[in-house]
């Protein structure tokens, strides 16, 4: 004996777009997510069928009260009197509804989707109709069909009537003319068995051999970026650590004579404390005297603040530790900035000589 399940609660009112009875309207009753009728019924026997679309009745009701169905999904579509099926203008008032009891219908999944529209912009962008900001928060994950399915996390999003803008940092690939429709987590992008406080994590990674490490995109959804690094060896001896701005996202990173000003203080394994500092250099100099051997590896934290301020001069403030190639401990503690007054949108690690070796890397936000 087949089962039915009611789909709506009786005596159900609908109303017009005037708050009144929706007299004479007509509901159509589709398999969820698609054009296709479903069927429904009048008692939880299954005896009669309602018509569909099923046509209300002076008050807004449907005849009969009740509505049921079998197992399923379904979508909900109120139009007007004069609407043909599919109707042109009619109303969706839910999709992917599961009839009330019907744990055969019922999945569980950490995307939701977002119902709205979502059109390509670039290959890291997309829009929504209206301020859609709460929605498309900074830090969320984003489930996207396009020509495959991708995946990634929003960077930045701005409002300017009438569309929000979305930017998304994708796991891979890039977004296309393609795509067709977005769905949100309902978990949150922090890990929260290790708070950062505000902090959200944008990126991580490794470093083999490379000659320096570029972090582009910076936007003003962060307030701060901070970079944790560890086991950081370059591939000779003697070398500095050296951290660079850039304003074209990192097609250059500035390297004037005069470009930085940096101040340092730097306390010995001997309690000894060795001063360094420019106002006026190609770089920050974030640690000095580094070695090539094994054991000889930096550790620390680096905090880039004022980048998205055109009027202000980016700064970066640095705390790490290392055994040099003296050898001794040393630990760097300082900071320093750019000195022209402009929006930075990405920044750079190199060595003063030679290739970064090894390195392990995670990169944080700050939510604005």
């Amino acid at each position: 004996m087949a089962t039915y399940f009611r789909i709506l609660d009786p005596g159900r009112q609908f109303l017009d777009a005037n708050g009144d009875p929706a007299n004479g309207y007509q509901l159509f009753v589709y398999t969820a997510g698609t054009t296709t009728k479903g069927t429904t019924y009048k008692d939880n026997a299954g005896a009669t069928a309602h018509t569909n679309p099923i046509v209300l009745e002076s008050d807004g009701t449907i005849p009969g009260e009740e509505l049921w169905v079998l197992t399923g999904t379904y979508k909900l579509v109120l139009a007007t009197a004069a609407d043909t099926d599919p109707p042109a203008s009619g109303t969706t008032l839910s999709d992917n509804i599961v009839p009330i009891n019907d744990t055969g219908s019922t999945t569980v999944s950490e995307w939701v989707a977002s119902g709205t529209t979502v059109t390509q912009a670039s290959s890291t962008t997309f829009t929504v109709v209206g301020d859609q900001r709460t929605l498309f928060h900074v830090g969320r994950r984003l489930q996207l069909t396009d020509t495959t399915t991708l995946y990634g996390e929003i960077t930045a999003t701005a409002f300017g009537s009438p569309n929000t803008t979305v930017t998304v940092k994708l796991d891979s690939g890039t977004l296309s003319t393609s795509l067709s429709a977005c769905a949100y987590s309902i978990t949150s992008a922090i890990n929260t068995s290790a708070p950062q406080g505000n902090f959200v994590k944008i990126t991580s990674g490794t470093v083999a051999n490379d000659a320096s490490l570029f972090f582009t995109d910076l936007t003003n959804a962060y307030r701060t970026y901070r970079l944790v690094f560890d086991d950081c060896s370059p591939a000779v001896n003697n070398v500095s650590l050296l951290l660079r701005f850039s304003d074209d996202n990192g097609a250059t990173a500035e390297a004037g004579a005069s470009d930085y000003a940096y101040a340092a203080a730097a306390p010995v394994e001997s309690a000894s404390v060795n001063g360094a500092g420019s106002s006026g250099t190609t770089s920050i100099v974030v640690a000095n005297a580094l070695g090539d051997q094994a054991a000889e590896t930096l550790a620390g934290e680096i905090t880039i603040a004022g980048h998205a301020d055109s009027s202000a001069y980016c700064q970066a403030r640095f705390f790490v530790g290392a055994q040099t190639h003296t050898p001794q401990f040393v630990s760097w503690i300082g900071g320093g900035q750019y000195q022209t007054a402009v929006a930075i949108d990405a920044f750079q690690l190199i060595y003063s000589s030679g290739n970064i070796s090894t390195m392990n890397y995670t990169l944080y936000g700050e939510i604005a």
